[in-house]
């Protein structure tokens, strides 16, 4: 027995001594490995060019479950638009405001008429950021407009499929707008009075649009400029307040009564910004020829950043309009175009659906209050 335990205690002491130490100087151990360490030093630095630093996709977010750094950034980026919105107000700061912050304040701010630009004079649409996050944007005809790519252009499929299946809403405010007065016989073809009598009656009251062929005013160079949609503005419009100081006089956004109707008529013709600028120079020499031969004060101006242009396709596009526009009249009793807009369920089922096919004849015109719902929620 004592010898059996003797070889079992050997045996055991042999395997102990044949463990790693506890402890190890690790300045001894480089200088025993010195040569080895330097090798593989040297071929790690070959490999990576003697760039030891980590790589920016191999980095882990450690502290991504932290919301705190969230919290700073949104703090910051609040501090930076607060010194922008002083800054523009004339105020001297020395902070200086990131390049991001600055970009996401340029794209957000619309100015309440006429576009944006961008650095080289590049106009921006209302919708701009919007598309951007969608579309390829490109540069045409002095806008940043999104290109309906086909195969794996971002968002094409999508335009498809909505425009089969639900609504589609297209930005077309780079359509530029003229407003003049009776020239449209020395111009376009068909001309309005070319027409029969009922639709030529529609035409001038403002109950329907019309798309024509702009034309040179002379013989010798005449020549197409460009297809126009042209529309008288409706009789029954109220004035807004700028047309009382000298303004345009384009919608409203006050009360409305019978006193405020325009005496004079204004029309809209739309040309596409490719030809704007030829179409609205022979657009000024016809109005001109007018006024030299009756007499007549005939004034043509651009509407370009003023009128916006939208375009709704697809099968559900009634039922969108029936959700958005609610029908209203004019009364001199209301206080404001909130409560003709606000009407109850009852009075609007008694008012004729204009949004039904059946109801809307080709190329009619529905002149409309429309609320903005950014502006009033309620």
């Amino acid at each position: 027995m004592a010898t059996t335990s003797n070889g079992n205690s050997k045996k055991r002491d042999g395997g102990l001594s044949s463990l790693a130490p506890r402890k190890i100087n690790v300045q001894k151990f480089s200088e025993a490995r010195a040569a080895e360490l330097e090798s593989l030093h040297s071929i790690v630095s070959e490999r990576l060019n003697k760039d030891f630093r980590s790589k920016r996709n191999k980095r882990r977010r450690t502290n991504s479950y932290n919301n705190q750094p969230a919290k700073k950034r949104y703090i910051q980026r609040q501090k930076s638009e607060s010194l922008i919105g002083q800054v523009s107000g004339g105020g001297d700061h020395e902070t200086k405001i990131t390049r991001r912050v600055k970009r996401r304040m340029e794209l957000k701010g619309n100015p309440q008429s006429g576009f944006c630009t961008s650095g080289d004079g590049t106009k921006r649409l209302r919708t701009h950021v919007w598309h951007a996050k969608r579309f390829t944007m490109t540069k045409l005809w002095g806008f940043h407009l999104p290109l309906g790519l086909h195969g794996r252009g971002r968002g094409s499929r999508d335009v498809l499929k909505q425009s089969r299946q639900g609504v589609l809403l297209h930005d077309a405010s780079y359509h530029i707008a003229g407003s003049l007065l009776s020239i449209l016989n020395m111009l376009l073809e068909p001309s309005p009075s070319s027409h029969s009598k009922e639709v030529f009656d529609s035409i001038l009251t403002g109950r329907s649009y019309e798309n024509a062929m702009l034309y040179h005013l002379e013989p010798p160079v005449s020549q197409a400029i460009a297809p126009v949609t042209y529309m008288w503005r409706p009789s029954q419009i109220p004035k807004r307040r700028d047309e009382e100081k000298g303004g345009d006089g384009i919608g409203t956004d006050r009360p409305v009564s019978d006193r405020d109707y325009v005496d004079f008529r204004k029309l809209w013709v739309w040309i596409h910004a490719s030809s704007f600028t030829e179409g609205y120079a022979i657009l000024k020499v016809a109005c001109q020829k007018q006024m030299n031969e009756t007499g007549v004060s005939v004034d043509c101006f651009s509407l370009e950043g003023q009128l916006a242009k939208l375009e709704i396709f697809g099968p559900k596009a009634s039922h969108l309009l029936q959700k958005t526009l609610h029908p209203a009249t004019s009364s001199s009793e209301d206080t404001s175009i909130s409560k003709m807009c606000s009407m109850e369920k009852a009075e609007v089922k008694n008012v004729a659906d204009p949004y039904k096919e059946e109801n809307v004849s080709s190329g009619a015109i529905l002149a409309q209050f429309v609320i903005d719902r950014a502006v009033n929620p309620e």
